[in-house]
């Protein structure tokens, strides 16, 4: 690692567009053994908190469900009176279905109610309802996902959390917690995944631009290809007649990182680039601390967005 990093301090790497490879190789991510041979680190890959991370080292994930809560709410239940319980409704549909006629009909509306000890929340230093609630929207999601990955999802779900059945330190930071309804979450099915053709990990990277940008990102499409990689690029991957809004925002949820590529260009251009920024720190925020995931990148120098600057 390069002193800058370990400081802390935004890196900018020189000549990008001649070595787009340099930036993941400062990351600690690659390292380069010649002019066009790169060594993957499996060991960096593990930081990487995919949401779909079964779906690493696999061709493509054939079947995923399209999981939305509706509503959430703070409920009084007899026989947990010394818990503070919360109430969540959810939709759920095969995310094939979605944006498609058959949708309404396929959907599927359930709820779970979760409770945490009253002693558990002391412990956990959840003073005030706001992280009280926050964190137990995520536990809720994450019940959720196992439920739906393992196929044992039914109308009404219940947990409890207790010192008994808790880590004695709370797993989500509140702070980085963003209670969000009406906002769909990809989450994959057990036993559809593809047989792996290689032992190699695939890493997903989407590429996030403007079109001013675009032959310097068609560069760093390739090169990151040729190096081992999957990157996602708009003008590549998009196919005709796909609903494009749609299908950047799923792209952004499966990809392993986002690389923010900023430029003059960009830096004060409003329109999707923008909302493609606000998904990847939507999907950030629901990583743990140490998680990389959103990673800026100058192709020149440029002033960096203040959403940004806390990013390396």
């Amino acid at each position: 690692m390069i002193d800058d990093y370990e400081k802390g301090e935004y890196v900018t790497v020189p000549r990008l567009k001649e070595d787009p490879i340099a930036v993941l190789e400062k990351l600690g991510f690659v390292e380069r053994l010649s002019k066009n041979k790169v060594f993957l680190h499996p060991a960096a890959f593990e930081r990487v908190n995919y949401e779909h991370k079964n779906r690493l080292g696999y061709e493509k994930m054939t079947r995923t469900k399209t999981v939305t809560f509706t509503d959430g709410k703070w409920v009084f239940i007899p026989t947990r009176a010394m818990s503070y319980v919360y109430e969540l409704k959810y939709s759920v549909v095969d995310t094939d279905f979605v944006g498609e006629p058959e949708e309404l009909s396929r959907t599927e509306h359930g709820s779970i109610a979760i409770g945490i000890s009253m002693p558990l929340a002391t412990a956990w230093r959840l003073s005030d309802e706001s992280s009280r609630e926050k964190v137990l929207f995520e536990y809720a999601k994450q019940h959720i996902k196992d439920q739906v990955f393992n196929n044992t999802l039914s109308e009404r779900e219940e947990l409890q959390l207790s010192g008994s059945t808790a880590p004695q330190k709370c797993p989500f930071d509140p702070k980085r917690i963003e209670i969000s309804f009406d906002k769909p979450f990809e989450f994959p099915v057990a036993g559809e995944l593809e047989t792996a053709k290689s032992t190699k990990t695939t890493v997903q990277i989407f590429l996030c631009y403007v079109r001013e940008d675009k032959e310097r990102l068609e560069n760093l499409y390739q090169k990151l290809s040729d190096a081992g990689f999957k990157p996602w690029m708009a003008k590549k991957d998009l196919v005709g007649g796909e609903r494009w809004k749609s299908r950047i925002s799923q792209a952004i949820r499966r990809s392993d990182l986002f690389l923010a590529c900023l430029s003059a260009n960009s830096v004060d251009k409003r329109g999707f680039v923008q909302r493609e920024i606000k998904d990847a720190l939507d999907i950030w925020r629901e990583k743990l601390e140490s998680d990389i995931y959103l990673i800026p990148v100058r192709l020149e120098d440029c002033e960096v967005p203040e959403s940004l600057r806390d990013f390396q």
